[in-house]
């Protein structure tokens, strides 16, 4: 980290001394006592360690294989001028290489060939296919809105609202083999291991489906979510909650289709609500009434087609008072 003079000055070097002696793993209470002390002695003290951090949080996101080249390089580097050049001389290398290595990296990580940003998003009652050009598959249900982040370090999805089938592609083509792939949502970070799942996320949670390999939920701890399970995260800081809704095919809407098996009226209603814009009021009395069947979600007017063909099985009559409201009630 070297001055605008090209010349470390006392308090960077004095800054490489303490992040040298707190990483040793031999810092006692009191070192990290003075420590503290000297960030608050001077504002400039405190401004050098953010800057510090900062570019120690760049090394750390930097590609395992470039991250070990550039620190072995450094180190040779400094040990071999230390001793023709003395320490000051040495620590100027060492604070010079690790600006350009991790400015280097992170330029190359925002502005490369292989960096991809791009949004998307579906309307209502309608879906959308995409394959990216590290050979992933995506699939946006109705309502859906992603932000596509690809960069030099990771493959980034960000879920802001609706429903997405991934199955993650090898990236063989990718600057670094094989990049890590992320989805992020409001509720949850999650990691793909390889795999396909889906992702649902309404106001209140994020869903998780996995449908093939495993899934990490990065929150407190990190939990592995395999092949044919589900789990509903609420917050990043509490646990996944596993689900078994034997009542509902969560990847029916991928073949056009909402499959019911005994699944009660009103989540059925509720379910049908996202492929069209009505609102659908319901009488207390069928509410929990139960609903199977495969119902076809490519119509015109989905919701309104599923329900009447609900109504020739059950006793419920269905009135539309207009396009966008419906009322169910009992016969």
């Amino acid at each position: 980290m070297p001055s605008s003079s090209g010349v470390f000055s006392d308090i960077e070097e004095a800054l490489v001394s303490w992040s040298v002696k707190l990483a040793s793993g031999q810092a006692t209470e009191r070192d990290y006592e003075d420590f503290h002390q000297w960030r608050a002695s001077n504002p400039a003290h405190e401004q050098a360690w953010q800057k510090l951090q900062a570019l120690e949080a760049n090394l750390v996101n930097m590609p395992e294989t470039a991250k070990t080249l550039a620190i072995n390089t450094l180190d040779a580097a400094s040990r071999q001028h230390a001793v023709h050049h003395g320490r000051r001389k040495a620590l100027k290398l060492l604070g010079i290489g690790l600006v350009l290595v991790t400015s280097g990296a992170c330029f190359l990580n925002d502005h490369g060939p292989w960096a991809l940003e791009t949004e998307y998003a579906v309307p209502i009652g309608k879906k959308m296919q995409l394959d990216l050009a590290d050979g992933t598959r995506l699939m946006l249900n109705t309502n859906t809105r992603i932000k596509v982040y690809y960069s030099l370090l990771k493959r980034e999805i960000v879920l802001t609202s609706g429903e997405i089938y991934i199955a993650t592609g090898s990236d063989s083509e990718g600057p670094w083999a094989h990049r890590s792939f992320w989805v992020q949502t409001p509720n949850a970070s999650l990691e793909a291991l390889g795999t396909q799942f889906t992702v649902d996320q309404n106001k209140q949670r994020t869903r998780l489906h996995v449908i093939e390999s495993a899934v990490a939920i990065h929150g407190a701890q990190t939990l592995n979510v395999h092949a044919g399970e589900s789990y509903d995260i609420y917050a990043a800081n509490q646990d996944p909650i596993k689900t078994a809704d034997t009542h509902f095919d969560p990847t029916g809407w991928m073949d056009g289709v909402l499959v019911a098996k005994g699944m009660r009226l009103d989540n059925f209603a509720s379910e049908l609500s996202r492929y069209q814009a009505v609102h659908i009021q319901m009488d207390s009395e069928v509410a929990a009434m139960t609903v199977s069947g495969v119902f076809q979600l490519n119509q015109q007017y989905p919701a309104v087609h599923a329900l009447r063909a609900v109504a020739r099985s059950l006793p419920i009559k269905i009135s539309q008072f207009s396009a966008t409201q419906l009322q169910i009630e009992k016969k």
